[in-house]
């Protein structure tokens, strides 16, 4: 399983909602996607980084630590696919075929 963008941005909506069903609606994903994310999230890095419950989600001690970082992965991606360094314009060469 690799662990991309996706889902550092579902963390931390979910953190940010204080509810899966909330981060899914803002998301536009189903829950049971939403957990399902969550869920590997969890498995790749090896312990739990939120704290479930019926009123919602927290983040665990971990989790808060966790936030911290794919804030920062996030923003920073976010950054780079702003910048210009993506545009690369193609380099034409013209030739006068008068000048010959």
């Amino acid at each position: 399983m690799t662990v991309g963008i996706h889902h550092l941005r579902t963390y931390l909506m979910a953190i940010d909602e204080g509810s899966i069903s909330k981060a899914a609606a803002r998301l536009h994903m189903a829950q049971s996607a939403v957990s399902r994310r969550l869920a590997e999230l969890e498995r790749h890095v090896k312990q739990p980084l939120l704290e479930r419950s019926a009123e919602g989600v927290q983040p665990t001690v971990a989790g808060k630590m966790f936030c911290a970082k794919a804030d920062a992965a996030v923003t920073a991606f976010d950054d780079a696919m702003r910048s210009d360094l993506h545009r690369v314009r193609a380099l034409r060469v013209g030739h006068a075929w008068s000048a010959i």
